[in-house]
């Protein structure tokens, strides 16, 4: 994620398809401490922060996949 609002969108679409979502089953990159503290309020099961550039987003999917030599094709 790159802002708090794209977190309360997704909880929002959700919500309107009149679903439950686990959070605790999902994981998340984000890119800015206070969008970390979003996720954790949510109740995301893991959180893995980056630097936004795409790179490093992508480097840090693959710590989250379990493999951290994996880049873009993690995606």
């Amino acid at each position: 994620f790159s802002s708090s609002q794209a977190i309360d969108h997704l909880v929002e679409l959700v919500r309107q398809q009149g679903l439950q979502a686990d959070w605790s089953r999902h994981c998340a990159v984000v890119t800015h401490p206070r969008i970390g503290e979003r996720a954790r309020a949510l109740g995301l099961g893991c959180i893995e922060a980056s630097h936004p550039a795409p790179q490093a987003v992508a480097e840090a999917w693959g710590r989250l996949q379990g493999n951290p030599a994996r880049g873009l094709d993690t995606m």
